[in-house]
């Protein structure tokens, strides 16, 4: 698989850079950007999401969507991000994986709204993209939203819009989305086969327990009347 990072220079006087996209085959990830810290050096910052919490010193906590899970693939996108931006071309990393892809599904034992679930894409092994929720319409019927940001734009409704950060082809959306359904299904069923088992244990303990009451309470009686 081919990991190409294009980072997009900014005509702004801060520390703010560029901004960037890293693609992976049918994938593509934007939000990427490129700072400049007080000493003058670069560094990437993987797409991320208020989670609304702060820290002890007051700060708002960002939660990365995006981001590899190897160091060393971190080091090797912001090498190529700094690359990319220095030369004006995209940067391209060569793997030997040909673009193996798994998916894992949660269960919101609580609904939050129309969420469901949740869910998030592995690639390769190297780099994880989260955020992927699964809703649920009035009639039941469920679908999968990509992670998105707000655009600070409104429709003719007055509503927020909100565009996606991660970008497929339309086939390769549909086979993402089937599986992500897939495994939240296979995930909610093995979770309520073991909430049953749990039920069923506690039920026979119960029920054991309700047994030895009576036999415990005869004892008792007759023990008053020695």
């Amino acid at each position: 698989m081919e990991y190409k990072v294009t980072m997009t220079p900014l005509k702004r006087n801060d520390h703010v850079k560029a901004v960037g996209i890293l693609s992976m085959g049918d994938v593509r990830v934007r939000n990427f950007t490129l700072m400049e810290n007080k000493d003058g050096g670069l560094f990437l910052v993987m797409p991320n999401r208020d989670t609304g919490k702060k820290g002890a010193d007051g700060k708002h906590i960002y939660e990365e969507i995006c981001h590899p899970i190897t160091k060393e693939m971190r080091e090797e996108l912001n090498k190529a991000a700094i690359d990319s931006y220095q030369s004006g071309h995209p940067i391209s990393l060569r793997d030997q994986e040909e673009g193996k892809m798994l998916v894992q599904a949660e269960v919101f034992d609580t609904p939050y709204f129309n969420r469901v679930g949740k869910a998030q894409l592995l690639i390769n092994e190297k780099i994880v993209i989260k955020n992927i929720f699964i809703n649920q319409k009035d009639d039941g019927s469920l679908y999968v939203s990509m992670p998105n940001y707000k655009t600070n734009q409104k429709n003719k409704d007055g509503k927020e819009l909100y565009s996606e950060i991660i970008s497929m082809s339309k086939e390769f959306r549909k086979e993402v989305c089937a599986a992500v359904l897939k495994e939240y299904q296979l995930e909610k069923a093995y979770k309520e086969q073991n909430r049953l088992s749990i039920k069923s244990r506690l039920l026979a303990a119960q029920g054991k327990v309700e047994k030895q009451e009576p036999a415990s309470g005869k004892s008792k009686q007759k023990e008053e009347t020695l």
